[in-house]
């Protein structure tokens, strides 16, 4: 309960103020706790940011029940699976906080890249051929986030 509130508290702050400015006080304050809690349950600001930019855990799972989808469907199902977690407000939220704060944190935005270079693509991948792995796994999803 106190992890949420300060992660909560993060999350508006890194994606409305940046990294640099956000402070550990800053969030305790924010999240109403004792500025040690926050070292408590993160050791530091680095670790409270990369707490602060994990998705959430439905994101993982709408994503690897898309990748078993029949391949005519799989690309509906994906991006079904995406859009479907904009209607669970506590993932949005996290969701939204991820998207903000990767628009001006370099670091928050090769978070994301990660996330699907390591996560979201092997998902996807493993379900496929080698030729289709080779040919849509690893090109379509990398255009969305900005890669030639």
């Amino acid at each position: 309960m106190i992890a949420e509130r300060i992660l909560a508290a993060a999350r508006a702050s890194f994606s409305a103020q940046g990294y640099a400015t956000t402070t550990l006080r800053s969030v305790a304050r924010a999240a109403e706790v004792d500025p040690s809690l926050v070292s408590y349950y993160f050791k530091s600001k680095k670790g409270l940011f990369e707490a602060a930019l994990a998705p959430p855990d439905s994101f993982m799972e709408g994503v690897r029940k898309a990748a078993i989808a029949p391949p005519p469907e799989r690309g509906t199902a994906i991006v079904t699976a995406m859009l479907g977690l904009w209607d669970d407000l506590a993932a949005a939220a996290v969701l939204r906080s991820i998207i903000l704060t990767a628009s001006h944190e370099a670091s928050a935005l090769e978070r994301l890249r990660s996330l699907f270079s390591h996560q979201v693509l092997p998902a996807v991948a493993h379900s496929l051929s080698s030729t289709e792995r080779e040919c849509h796994a690893a090109s379509s999803p990398l255009r969305w986030w900005g890669w030639p």
